[in-house]
């Protein structure tokens, strides 16, 4: 059996790696991880998904040598030259002859001049040409293999022949002559307290301002074989080592600890270390691929070398502190302080599984087996219950001691058996069964032993079965809560416990339990029951005198998996779950209700993966040890870390109508980074976009959420989602800003979202300007028909020869001009009313005021061909135009049209445009300088052969009008009112009225106008 600390995930060519020798790294500005490698080329990798690039691609070799981040872009050494990545394309540099050869280490000096180490020596490039830099003459020639500018300002730079330091503008060489062991620097850093670590391949020189000092393999390194070093964020350093994997150097206690690959590490030849934007460190190995190193959280115990037989079912602690465990078929094991020790048959057990180990309170440790019954251990030999007291064949689930010190004994297809065990003085042991005793600490007995007054203890067995008791025979675990009552979990009928020993208090679906399959039970400190179900995840059950409440917690509440196969607390309150991706950590608030969960995968170092049923134990250190598939893994607690770090957000593709920006003629607005630049204005038909981005988070890379929001479109951010795409198709004309945010898996995100602003422009006939030029050519279309219609009724005039006839024509041509030459402020008003409302888009009102107007013009020239027409056009004309006058002078007075009962308004017959003039005499001279609402009442009636209508308002009087209308130019409405007044009056002496027109100035009880009333009289004509 091998102990592995599960602090490494290993990444090789299978996980999709280019080649399995990483010989450097380099994490750019959005967090990706980049390794060069010896023939694979070039990887990079964002925690899901590696991808590659070699000379078909772009690269100048496909053996990387170094890399360096520069900002938005990465340039890469290989054997043969260099190339630079922009974040979309790799183009190789071949600047001069004499650079097509190994490129080995990059330094920016300041923000100005690079310099490039390479196999012959350093060249600078200052952005436009490479030039060979004379001020290292004494490496001129030699492999460059790092550059450092330390916390002083002075510059190192290491070769393999000796170190070169640049102070003040003076350069001093160091190499054997000048007391190096090895002149074959291999990597270089300065730590917090300013020494700088050389790395060569003969052990560590260790500058400490003024001279170099040694550490060897002698002085605690693990090889003296060199060749990276690396400062993290804690201070420590790290040391690579071509055959004894790494040594850390912890300067708060000045000593080693180390990391190898018979704890985890990926291979013992390291090449390159890094620490990530979230302080997880990456090791790249010549030959191993990669390892991501978590720390110590879980420590992976492989039991078996044998993949397929690593099966671990069952977990206990003895009271001497060592750990036992099932063997998949190969029986059980102990681990302590010497290693293990495997127990089958030929120690005295069998070959078979064990699905529950436990230790009772006097130190024997029980085992129960799939086929051959229960055992004991006392020490050193282990005892099997005899047959007719627990049936060998019998499966065993679980074993648990009530207070008293009975054992009880879950069976898979035989209910519930209690083993008491009683101490007694025996006299003559040859009148006892000797299968049925237990006698001291690892006494032998034999048959032929005869021993008096001697303790024994003997074993009396119960059965609770569907015949004494239980509703099933198939059992999967058992609990004492703490008011002693033994609770059973079964396969098929629920749960239930047991009462007194005498009855049966049975729970199952009828009661709300998910499910009657339940996997593993518990309480917690409330009395509260847990349970684990196969397939409907776990239950909280909070049973009263009265009541027995059930709360349900499945995937949709954020478990990982629904079928739970084990559940512990740990010392924290925090309940454990176990199931087939991992385990789940629940923590609980105060009412025992559940308020986070954290999953523990293979990716957050939970290495076993799918648990085994019941396989948890909380050891006396409060570690808690898991049984899996692929072996044991121990939780250490204290050892999490929140991530505060937040996900590294960036997009990655724009679609429009599913096709990528950057093949459609927009590609222009579309960054390197994938964003969009300001000021991107698509047409109304160019309206289905999609975003796609993603969030680096090397450090728990599955479990990164997101949330967007678009501006413009939607109030609020959406849920959060694992989704990383969104479209929105069919988008109205309008600006927008699509914002975008990451959350790791402590739902810890970036306070300021990522965002990018785009417009959609409306079609032409809802812009400005077209709605400007159709009012301005309907009110020229008006006016055209206005003339037009003049010129007409002019001619036609001419042609009349009576003069009677010719007065009384031009009198209701006059009549009919004037009923088309309406108030030109009234059209002018309703016209700029209408094309305010289009340009602050309000369309819908500004659509109906216009119909409104276009059905009172229509009607004014429809009637303007006859002499009369029915009252009810009338009364539609007078009802239209004051709605129109209503809506453009701000509903600032009301109206009222009223119908005598006794009037058929459909066939009584009216000279058209009669009434038309006092109405608006009354808007415009009666109410139109109130500072109250005003009011205006139209009335017709029938007076004896009469009909007769009143306009009557609420305005300021005729008095005050003509006070006002005197400052002010006389308008063409007096003329209207004047012809139509004449107008009346022919009429009127047609048919022989005397009294036609009547105006009455109306008056308060004090005195003060209270408005005015029209009295018009004409003609009772029928149809």
């Amino acid at each position: 059996m091998s102990a592995q600390q599960n602090n490494f995930f290993k990444y090789s060519v299978a996980e999709g790696l280019a080649q399995s020798q990483v010989y450097c790294m380099e994490s750019d500005q959005h967090g990706n991880l980049w390794m060069g490698t010896q023939g694979g080329g070039l990887s990079s990798f964002d925690g899901k998904v590696f991808k590659s690039y070699t000379f078909k691609e772009g690269l100048s070799s496909n053996y990387v040598e170094s890399l360096f981040a520069d900002g938005n872009y990465l340039w890469i050494g290989t054997r043969n030259g260099l190339t630079l990545y922009d974040g979309l394309n790799l183009k190789r540099f071949y600047p001069a002859e004499e650079l097509q050869l190994s490129v080995t280490a990059f330094h920016r000096i300041g923000n100005e001049n690079l310099l490039i180490g390479t196999s012959s020596g350093v060249y600078i490039y200052d952005g436009e040409k490479f030039l060979k830099k004379e001020l290292f003459k004494r490496l001129r020639n030699s492999y460059i293999t790092g550059f450092l500018e330390d916390s002083k300002g002075d510059l190192w730079v290491t070769s393999k022949n000796g170190i070169l330091r640049i102070s003040e503008g003076k350069s001093h060489f160091y190499n054997q002559s000048q007391s190096l062991d090895s002149e074959e620097v291999t990597s270089l850093v300065e730590d917090k307290s300013g020494n700088i670590w050389f790395g060569t391949l003969g052990g560590i020189e260790l500058w400490n301002g003024k001279s170099f000092q040694k550490i060897k393999q002698k002085d605690g390194l693990s090889s003296d074989l060199i060749w990276d070093v690396f400062l993290d964020d804690d201070g420590r350093v790290w040391i690579g080592t071509q055959d004894a994997g790494i040594s850390i150097w912890n300067p708060s206690d000045s000593t080693f600890s180390y990391l190898n690959d018979a704890i985890g590490l990926c291979n013992n030849h390291v090449r390159s270390i890094l620490q990530d934007d979230w302080g997880d460190i990456w090791i790249g190995t010549s030959g191993g691929g990669i390892c991501k190193y978590f720390g110590q959280q879980f420590e992976h115990f492989n039991v078996n070398d044998n993949p397929a037989d690593n099966f671990v079912y069952a977990v206990s602690q003895d009271t001497f502190g060592n750990m036992w465990f099932s063997v998949s078929d190969d029986g059980i094991a102990k681990l302590d302080s010497a290693g293990i020790q495997y127990y089958g048959e030929n120690e005295g057990f069998v070959n078979q599984k064990s699905k529950a180990i436990f230790c009772d309170s006097k130190g024997r440790l029980w085992f129960g087996t799939n086929g051959s019954g229960v055992a004991w251990f006392d020490g050193r030999d282990f005892h099997f219950l005899k047959k007719d007291d627990f049936p060998i064949g019998n499966w065993t689930r679980d074993i648990v001691e009530d207070e008293k010190g009975d054992i009880w004994i879950a069976s898979a297809s035989n209910g519930i058996f209690k083993v008491a065990l009683r101490d007694s003085v025996i006299n003559d042991l040859r009148l006892v069964e000797l299968d049925s005793l237990y006698v001291g600490d690892s006494l032998v007995i034999r048959a032929d032993t005869i021993i008096t007054d001697t303790v024994v203890t003997l074993f009396e067995t119960v059965q609770y079965s569907r015949q004494n008791l239980l509703p099933t025979n198939k059992i999967n675990a058992l609990y004492f809560d703490h008011k002693n009552r033994l609770w059973w979990a079964s396969a098929d009928k629920g749960i239930g416990y047991l009462k007194d020993e005498k009855k049966i208090i049975h729970f199952d679906k009828n009661e709300g339990i998910p499910s009657n399959d339940v996997k593993c039970i518990l309480a917690d400190s409330f009395d509260n029951i847990w349970i684990g179900t196969a397939g409907f995840g776990i239950a909280r059950i909070q049973e009263t005198k009265d009541s027995f409440e059930v709360k349900v917690y499945d995937e949709n509440d954020g478990l990982s998996g629904g079928n739970v196969y084990l559940m512990d607390f740990d010392n924290e309150g925090n309940l454990w779950i176990g199931c087939g991706r991992g385990v789940d950590q629940v923590s609980l608030d105060v009412e025992q209700n559940v308020k986070e969960i954290n999953h523990y995968g293979q990716s957050e170092g939970f290495y076993g993966i799918e648990t085994c049923q019941n396989a948890i134990f909380q050891d006396a250190q409060m570690n808690l040890w898991f049984g899996t598939i692929n072996g044991m893994t121990k939780y250490i607690p204290g050892t999490e870390k929140v991530n505060k770090i937040p996900p590294n957000l960036r997009f990655t593709g724009i679609n429009l109508f599913y096709e990528s920006l950057r093949s459609t003629p927009y590609a222009e607005w579309l960054t390197v980074e994938n964003s969009l630049k300001p000021g991107l204005k698509l047409p109304h038909k160019q309206n289905h976009l999609g975003f796609e981005f993603f969030a680096v988070n090397l450090s728990n890379p599955k479990n990164v959420q997101y949330q967007w929001q678009l501006e413009g479109l939607e109030n609020d951010w959406s849920p959060l989602s694992f989704a990383n795409r969104v479209s929105y198709p069919n988008l109205a004309p309008g600006d927008y800003v699509f914002k975008v945010r990451a959350f790791n898996e402590d739902l810890v995100g970036d306070e300021k979202p990522l965002q990018l602003s785009f417009s959609i422009l409306p079609p032409f006939w809802q812009r400005n300007w077209f709605v400007a030029a159709m009012l301005f050519a309907g009110i020229t279309l008006i006016v055209m028909i206005f003339r037009l219609r003049i010129y007409q009724i002019r001619k036609k005039a001419k042609v009349k020869q009576e003069q009677l006839e010719l007065e009384n024509n031009l009198l209701q041509l006059e009549q009919k001009a004037l009923q088309l030459q309406m108030n030109p402020h009234f059209i002018f008003n309703a016209l700029n009313t209408a094309q305010s409302l289009f340009l602050s888009n309000d369309q819908e009102t500004a659509r109906t005021l216009m119909s409104k107007f276009a059905k009172l013009m229509r009607a004014i020239l429809l009637h303007s061909r006859e002499t009369s027409i029915p009252l009810q056009h009338e009364v539609d004309l007078l009802d239209n135009y004051l709605s129109i006058e209503q809506f453009s002078r701000s509903n600032k007075f009301e109206y009222q049209i009223k119908i005598a009962d006794d009037l058929d308004i459909n066939e009584i017959m009216v000279p058209p445009m009669m009434i038309q003039p006092f109405v608006e005499n009354a808007v415009k001279h009666g109410i139109s300088n109130l500072k109250k609402d005003g009011k205006i009442e139209i009335s017709f009636s029938k007076k004896k052969n009469n009909l007769e209508c009143s306009i009557l308002d609420n305005g300021i009087g005729r008095a005050a009008s003509a006070r006002i209308n005197g400052q002010k130019a006389k308008g063409h409405q007096s003329t209207a009112l004047k012809v139509t007044k004449e107008r009346l009056d022919l009429l009127n002496d047609e048919k022989n009225n005397s009294t036609n027109l009547e105006i009455k100035d109306l008056k308060h009880s004090d005195g003060s106008p209270a408005g005015t009333e029209i009295i018009v009289r004409m003609p009772l004509e029928e149809w």
